[in-house]
């Protein structure tokens, strides 16, 4: 089975015989450090099932996706999210007070930089992009950092009407927030997103929440840390840990093994691959069956 079909197998919440796997981001920095001359040349050595390409206007026309076609990965489109974008743009303190000053123009804002965000998505698709993150950060660990009233009556209409044009339905969507956003999970399931990516164990999200909700048919990925106690976990406590994970995750066929936070300075590439590696040898029957 190739890594496309890997991917589209949980997606489609039918499980293989072991979980996809793949980052959402890989630093520049880190593939230096670890001596990779590009993207390219990590997700081959990691035999990763996925890859995440940024694909708004400016960065597009760069990517060369007849060369990420060929090597028969699942190709993630990266969209940045209006807030994260837009906080950024602006500072954080400036775009509070516009949605609490003014939130008809702050719709209006978060609207025409998602038309942005849509056009540079819909050009993507016709080159070979088969689904999208959107990047919105819109939780510390505590909880939302956004008035839930807002994202009630504003943001997620705009998102749903994105969402519609990009043909959700039949096209994969994931949104990924750092933090605690598990308050907002079933606004994200009704707008059209399929699952979610950065379940950070350290604020508590894990299987037992999505279970009890009875949500095994969504996609779930990025659920380990590297780092644990203050320090890098060592290769014994990742190998055991993995396949802790995999067990508990083990009757959700959507799940997608990756870092909550990615690949960055500071990792050890060893104990990545270990961990890769550790993904990539799971044999339970019908690939979700509990190791012991």
């Amino acid at each position: 089975m190739t890594g496309r079909n890997r991917v589209w197998t949980a997606l489609k919440g039918k499980g293989a015989h072991r979980p996809p796997q793949g980052e959402i981001l890989i630093d520049e920095e880190w593939l230096a450090n670890n001596g990779f001359a590009n993207l390219g040349a990590a997700i081959d050595y990691l035999q990763a099932d996925l890859v995440v390409l940024p694909i708004m206007p400016t960065l597009s026309t760069r990517l060369n996706w007849q060369e990420w076609i060929s090597k028969d990965i699942f190709l993630f489109g990266c969209l940045q999210g209006p807030v994260t974008f837009l906080s950024e743009r602006d500072g954080w303190q400036a775009f509070s007070r516009l949605i609490i000053k003014e939130p008809l123009q702050a719709g209006q804002v978060i609207a025409q930089f998602m038309e942005t965000a849509v056009q540079a998505a819909l050009i993507a698709l016709d080159n070979g992009c088969d689904g999208f993150i959107v990047f919105d950060d819109l939780a510390g660990d505590r909880g939302l950092l956004i008035n839930p009233k807002f994202l009630e009556d504003v943001y997620f209409p705009i998102m749903r009407a994105a969402l519609e044009r990009l043909n959700s339905k039949a096209v994969p969507v994931i949104f990924h927030s750092d933090g605690n956003i598990l308050s907002i999970v079933p606004a994200l399931r009704a707008v059209g997103f399929w699952g979610i990516q950065g379940l950070q164990p350290l604020v508590g999200i894990g299987p037992d929440i999505f279970r009890k909700r009875n949500m095994q048919d969504w996609v779930f990925w990025g659920n380990f840390d590297f780092e644990g106690d203050g320090r890098l976990k060592n290769t014994d406590e990742i190998q055991g840990d993995i396949i802790e994970l995999l067990n508990d995750w083990s009757d959700f066929p959507g799940f997608i093994f990756g870092s909550s936070g990615g690949l960055y300075k500071g990792l050890s590439l060893p104990e990545i691959k270990l961990a890769y590696d550790t993904v990539g040898n799971w044999k339970g029957a019908n690939g979700f069956a509990k190791i012991t």
